[in-house]
């Protein structure tokens, strides 16, 4: 994946534009240590203002799938990145990035340090970048074909088309932010009934008042997305209230990751020091918890670094709280759905604050826990499941022909 970052004009002012260098120098090696801590290989200097982030782990499914979710990451940072890196006593400049995207096979010389010495897949990345407005991420043809079986993102995918002197140059798909303003079709989900089924059944437990745990297990590729998905889908005819998590290994980034989305998720909008205040005080188990366990219980969630000595005894408080609000949202005998895709890159804390919740809360709490998880990566942290759902591959007479909501570019 090419990325650019595109400072603004400064026109004939040279102190601008050296102090607009620096801040890029300074951007382009958070860039660099975002890419190594997904575990991928980061080639600077490309270009002017241009940086390769490659990855080469899991297939090229997860390869694209690490890539997309690197490049929301730090779309997502960049401003907060940009003021603080920024030294100048003006405010600081509106950077922008963009990237272009391409997957194949290549050379890799560590004794040179060099990746892709032939250019196969980095010309192609750069001419998707080319074609990239700011804020905007290009995915070649070929790299669309490797699509994970992510739906969500197909609200944000658009057909782009480059053509010169009458013919089509390039096709690719352009990954804007935000939803996009388009509504996706429900993705059609065949041979998987049965597991479908177990899902829904859970969900009748839940709703006579039993709280439920469900694990789908699965290797690579095999679906367990995919069905969680359209279980999703399907709960939009329900009467419940629908939280969803998706990770990927920038989650194990985030301490408390599935806390601060359900806070979020609740609240409706990112948790205000007076919100959390507020969540605290309606709890009756924090209600007496002195000024300074308070103050590490409101750091932890405003994503502040807690040493290792008061680390269990935050787990103990967010825990607390976590349960309380639950306890709350489920008052009304409504459903409560949790659902969290790959549970195999969540974060320690939030394992911990899932093992508290699956022990502490009472049997007849209409909550349904579901979570799917890699066959070959195993948890930190043991969790109790009522059921675990194994996904095997399907028969031949099953497979799909085709995928009726492929966001894909065809030839």
């Amino acid at each position: 994946m090419a990325i650019a970052l595109k400072p603004p004009e400064s026109g004939n002012d040279i102190s601008q534009a050296l102090a607009c260098l620096t801040l890029q120098d300074r951007l382009f090696r958070w860039l660099e240590t975002q890419c190594h801590q997904l575990g991928g290989f980061w080639q600077a200097a490309v270009g002017s203002g241009v940086g390769l982030a490659c990855f080469a782990t899991h297939g090229p499914t997860h390869q694209l799938a690490e890539l997309v979710a690197l490049y929301d990451h730090c779309q997502q940072g960049l401003s907060a990145q940009v003021a603080a890196c920024w030294e100048g006593d003006t405010p600081s400049p509106a950077f922008t990035l963009c990237a272009g995207l391409d997957s194949g096979r290549v050379i890799w010389l560590p004794e040179r340090r060099t990746i892709d010495p032939l250019g196969d897949v980095t010309q192609v990345a750069l001419a998707m970048l080319a074609m990239a407005e700011p804020g905007e991420l290009m995915i070649s043809l070929n790299a669309s074909q490797h699509l994970p079986p992510a739906f969500d993102l197909q609200a944000r995918l658009t057909p782009r088309l480059l053509s010169a002197d009458g013919r089509i140059a390039r096709r690719a798909l352009a990954l804007a932010s935000g939803d996009g303003g388009r509504v996706t079709r429900v993705p059609s989900l065949l041979g998987r009934d049965a597991e479908l089924r177990q899902l829904r059944d859970a969900l009748a437990r839940v709703a006579l008042g039993l709280r439920q745990s469900l694990l789908v297990l699965g290797d690579t590729g095999i679906g367990k997305s995919a069905l969680m998905i359209r279980f999703r889908e399907c709960l939009q005819h329900e009467d419940v209230a629908l939280f969803w998590r998706q990770t990927t290994r920038l989650s194990s980034q985030t301490p408390y990751a599935v806390v601060q989305s359900l806070l979020r998720w609740h609240l409706g909008a990112e948790p205000a020091l007076a919100s959390l205040e507020a969540l605290i005080d309606a709890t009756p188990t924090l209600a007496k918890i002195g000024a300074e366990r308070r103050r590490l219980l409101l750091d932890v969630l405003v994503r502040e670094v807690t040493n290792r000595e008061a680390a269990e005894e935050a787990v103990e408080l967010v825990s607390h709280l976590t349960q309380s609000l639950i306890l709350r949202l489920t008052a009304t005998r409504r459903p409560l759905v949790m659902i969290i895709d790959d549970l195999q890159w969540l974060d320690e804390p939030s394992l911990k604050v899932l093992h508290n919740l699956q022990v502490r809360l009472p049997i007849h709490s209409s909550l349904l826990l579901l979570a799917s998880h890699q066959n070959r990566e195993m948890p930190s942290i043991r969790l109790n499941w009522d059921q675990q759902i194994a996904l095997g591959r399907l028969a031949p007479s099953s497979r799909p022909r085709c995928s009726t909501c492929s966001p894909g570019v065809t030839a």
